[in-house]
């Protein structure tokens, strides 16, 4: 884990390299694009309805789905062509379920995750090799 001290490449925040941004910075900065995002998909499920915004994530979901299937299928998922499609899907299927998850409720998907999350950390806790600490 890095210090707080450190400072950050902007193309990669999650890099210190001593030149970029503060943790602060980026931190802010971070906060400051969910906000703004977040007004953007709600003006989209506003402008355009939440049922066909549903529709939408089945279709962008449906794309994931299928590239990652060619990607494991086909193609080293660490080649730049097929990797970045990849990139691509799950940056459109990351927006739609952002955007499902504004429709259906946000804090109740949150909690949700929370509780997945921890069912999911309880089974690699008890899995062979697992940190049963």
């Amino acid at each position: 884990m890095s210090d707080q001290g450190d400072t950050y490449d902007v193309d990669d925040p999650g890099v210190p390299n001593g030149e970029g941004e503060s943790w602060e910075e980026v931190s802010q900065r971070r906060t400051e694009d969910h906000i703004a995002d977040r007004e953007t998909l709600q003006d989209c499920i506003d402008v355009y309805g939440a049922n066909l915004q549903s529709v939408i994530a089945v279709e962008e979901l449906s794309e994931l789905t299928a590239e990652i299937a060619r990607s494991a299928r086909y193609g080293d998922p660490l080649d730049v062509s097929p990797r970045q499609q990849l990139i691509e899907e799950l940056a459109d299927a990351r927006i739609m379920l952002d955007q499902l998850t504004l429709i259906v409720g946000e804090e109740e998907v949150l909690d949700e995750r929370e509780a997945a999350i921890s069912r999911l950390q309880r089974r690699i806790e008890q899995a062979p090799g697992g940190d049963e600490s």
